[in-house]
């Protein structure tokens, strides 16, 4: 697929300057979304969200008629979920339910049966399964039969009534299911050691990740009546290995392991020989599909293997992300389907995100950067392309700015990657620039529609994302590079980022903000607070200010997450003076330019008290700042008004303190 190249004064052809646009066409979350292809290619399903209100529906691609029934209430004031959908076979539709359920109905709404979570619970009174995971479908027409992760109970209630999943000892146990009837039976009992189960083609769990004391191994069985044993190469001593699935035939176990300079690529296990085959993909500077973190963009994971649908699907390509979306295709015929696809609509991603059981139909999402997405019906016969329906009708792509990829290299050496999204009809030089830091740590941005960078890029800001040292995607040693340093080289990356955008004649010296949410938030108040004269305002999403205090109330509430966060940020005994140093809270006297918080009351990820220290050290401090905070919300705002809020108090703060023209 071609995409934009990533010399930036190359790339940004001339246009016209943009109108603002209202605030609700970036604050509404996409209107239809999750669409997929039926085995026997005659219907598709997909979820219609307007203003928190959701639909399942089903459309008959032969006849265009159109079913739909409402998805059941969240039990999570102004939540809307993040339903996911799966044909069980070509006439049942498997979909899940927040929180930790499924539930599953004929296409055309009826048989319908609450199979585990909150709606197995209202129709079966008294039977709550917990299974936030699919693992195997059986395409079995009769039942409609499928594997689930079952966990014993979740371990925490958030302030709004919500189960999180974040630390539920990562120690499924696995249910078959009969989604006709809702009988079910657990097949497997995890022994108290397992984090992962993978099935074979045939649905048996033949092979598991093991874990004792923080450390992993992979371990297999000829048979489910076969004992476990270390898989070669993938024992505790041995360099990490994960397994991902088996191939059609149950010969090859696909894993990722790492190359000889430790990137994660994709390898073969063959059963036959005991041995791994060469890397089926790899590449020097990016991980193909990471451990640490798979991205997503406008809807689709950007890092996946690829097989025919149904048992015994045999592998057909590996979606994987460099710094843009890319696929690899082993199966010749469908690198020509794809050929043809890029062909006829040039400049996009174009993913195949679903395929009937004949390969003969095909679903695919034509996306970009700009442009949030539109589904085609792809049709091998011709071959046709028919255009299905966009995800946010009512975004114009012409009308949104272009994002390319950038790289620099910061003040060591280190070679840093990210994202320019310049505003239409500015031109390149001397603008108002929003630096952008992802959350995380350990995730990383991608090439994709972000509302928010799209929002700022139309009221007339250039955004820039920076992948600083301990993003995922980029290989073992980077991720390495950001352990311990949270506040130190890793915000070194940022600055450098917003001096590389400065000194290249891209950015206002004089006209430069910091605006991130999560880890960004807290990369935005140390932004301020270490670099007094290079930032203007900053705006804190939900954002860390106080290391030691967040790590004890984790220790409190997420005790499972208290390790890998001391291991990344610091032990708040031990590294008390040093996480004080990199605690915005600390650091409040040193800040000087105004700075807007936006927080939900009810987060338990990084919870609203460490907004509120936040605004006393600054309020004591003589700072100024703005807070906003919302009942009713968890980590990040999901009520649609509140979106619209948030984005117009950060337009209105902005062009205060910075204004675009």
């Amino acid at each position: 697929m071609r995409l934009p190249c990533a010399l930036v004064f190359l790339c940004f052809a001339l246009s016209a300057r943009a109108e603002p646009l209202p605030i609700e066409e970036f604050a509404h979350m996409p209107m239809f979304d999750g669409m997929t292809l039926s085995p026997d290619g005659k219907t598709v399903a997909y979820v219609e969200t307007v203003k928190g209100r959701q639909k399942i529906l089903m459309r008959n691609l032969d006849t265009n008629k159109v079913m739909g029934i409402e998805i059941p209430n969240t039990g999570r004031p102004w939540v809307t979920q993040g339903t996911r959908l799966d044909w069980l076979n070509s006439h049942r539709l498997l979909f899940s339910l927040y929180p930790g359920g499924f539930s599953a109905m004929d296409k055309d709404g009826k048989r319908y049966e609450g199979l585990t979570g909150k709606d197995r619970y209202s129709i079966h009174q008294g039977t709550y399964l917990t299974t936030p995971y699919t693992l195997f479908n059986f395409y079995d027409e009769q039942n409609g039969t499928v594997l689930l992760t079952e966990y014993d109970t979740a371990y925490a209630v958030d302030g709004i009534g919500a189960n999180l999943w974040v630390d539920l000892g990562n120690r499924p146990h696995v249910l078959k299911v009969n989604s006709r009837t809702g009988g079910f039976e657990r097949v497997e009992e995890n022994p108290g050691d397992i984090a992962q189960w993978v099935p074979d083609a045939n649905g048996a769990l033949r092979v598991a990740v093991q874990t004792k004391k923080g450390v992993s191994r992979v371990v297999y069985r000829a048979t489910v009546a076969s004992p476990w044993q270390p898989l070669p190469g993938a024992d505790f001593s041995d360099p990490a290995v994960r397994p991902l699935a088996f191939s059609g035939d149950n010969q090859t176990l696909y894993v990722v392991k790492y190359t000889a300079d430790r990137h994660w690529a994709v390898y073969p296990f063959d059963f036959r020989t005991m041995a791994y085959g060469e890397a089926l993909v790899t590449n020097d500077t990016y991980d193909i599909i990471p451990v640490e973190w798979r991205s997503f963009a406008n809807g689709v994971a950007q890092q996946a293997l690829v097989f025919a649908p149904g048992p015994g699907g045999r592998l057909l390509g590996v979606r994987y992300l460099t710094d843009y979306p890319r696929v690899r295709w082993f199966d010749e015929t469908m690198a020509r389907h794809q050929a043809a696809i890029d062909a006829t609509l040039p400049g996009k991603a174009n993913t195949i995100v679903s395929m009937s059981a004949d390969l003969n139909r095909m679903l695919v999402l034509s996306w970009a950067a700009h442009d949030p997405g539109t589904y085609y019906l792809y049709e091998t016969e011709g071959p046709k392309l028919s255009k299905l329906l966009a995800r946010m009708p009512w975004v114009d792509p012409e009308k949104m700015a272009q994002t390319v990829a950038i790289k620099f290299k910061a003040r060591d050496g280190q070679r840093i990657h990210g994202y320019l999204t310049l505003p239409k009809g500015r031109g390149q030089k001397n603008l108002p620039m929003v630096v952008m830091p992802h959350g995380g740590p350990r995730t990383r941005d991608v090439w994709g529609y972000d509302p928010y960078v799209q929002f700022l890029a139309n009221r007339g800001y250039a955004v820039l994302q920076v992948d600083y040292r301990g993003s995922a995607g980029y290989g073992d040693a980077f991720l390495k590079k950001g352990r311990r340093k949270v506040g130190t080289d890793t915000q070194h990356d940022i600055t450098d980022a917003a001096r590389w955008a400065i000194a290249k004649g891209l950015a206002d010296p004089k006209r430069v903000a910091i605006m991130g949410a999560s880890f960004g938030g807290y990369s935005a108040m140390m932004g301020v607070a270490t670099e007094p004269g290079l930032y203007r305002c900053a705006i804190n999403i939900a954002g860390v200010t106080d290391w030691i205090e967040l790590i004890k109330e984790k220790a409190n509430v997420f005790p499972r997450s208290y390790g890998p966060t001391v291991s990344i940020v610091g032990d708040p005994v031990k590294d008390a003076a040093e996480l004080r140093a990199t605690s915005p809270r600390y650091l409040a006297r040193n800040i000087k330019v105004p700075v807007l918080m936006i927080h939900g009351r009810d987060d338990p990820v990084v919870p609203y008290s460490q907004a509120k220290l936040m605004a006393e050290a600054l309020q004591e401090a003589g700072g100024t700042y703005e807070l906003m905070a919302k009942y009713n919300e968890a980590h990040g705002l999901d009520n649609y008004k509140n979106v619209i809020e948030a984005m117009e108090r950060i337009g209105a703060f902005l062009q205060r303190n910075m204004p675009a023209n």
